[in-house]
């Protein structure tokens, strides 16, 4: 059987965007080569074909995962500005949500895997998830005051690292209403220091 030529690029992204999804919501160790293939349809055989490990497949995912992540908050920083509001409370708006705590496969893969890529040992996902983080932390440095670059990088920092480790915290809370207390009151101190900077 002859495919054509972006078959294979096809296959790939399929694969990529399975794994994105599966990893985020089950975790690393959770999830093996045979369910990704077998969510993006195709033969556990195939999967060579595309990626040379589980942790290559791995970093694509993460780097897909950011893609995706990235885009959504640029539409968010848009109609922020459209509406002549503040494009950093609609970043911290939108990253510490309910939809963010209810759906962890379609939001920020730091707060999902860090810990697990921490822990993995292998070089390509702790890359992938590297250059992820540095590229929240330059997205968020574009909306926080500072005279130079330096400073709003280091603000920029400390609004990510409260975000991620909010929004991880209030994930191991067990009632669904915890975990929007919890968001809230972090969320609304978080906007309430950033006004004051």
């Amino acid at each position: 059987m002859r495919y054509s030529p972006d078959h294979k690029d096809k296959s790939r992204d399929k694969i990529v965007a399975s794994a994105a999804r599966l990893l985020r919501r089950d975790g690393i160790d959770g999830v093996s080569i045979a369910t990704v293939m077998k969510d993006a349809g195709l033969t556990h055989g195939a999967f060579y074909a595309h990626f040379a490990s589980k942790d290559d497949m791995v970093a694509e995912a993460l780097r897909f995962g950011f893609d995706t992540s990235r885009r959504a908050t640029g539409r968010r920083v848009e109609a922020a500005e459209a509406g002549a509001s503040s494009p950093l409370r609609a970043l911290i708006e939108s990253y510490l949500s309910r939809e963010h705590i209810e759906m962890p496969w379609r939001g920020c893969p730091i707060a999902t895997l860090a810990q697990e890529v921490s822990r993995s040992g292998g070089s390509a996902p702790r890359h992938a998830m590297g250059e992820g983080l540095r590229s929240m932390v330059e997205n968020f440095a574009r909306f926080v005051p500072g005279d130079t670059p330096e400073a709003k990088r280091a603000r920029a920092t400390m609004i990510c690292t409260t975000l991620i480790g909010t929004l991880t915290a209030a994930r191991v809370l067990e009632q669904p209403e915890d975990q929007l207390a919890f968001l809230e009151a972090s969320r609304e101190a978080l906007l309430e220091s950033c006004e004051a900077l």
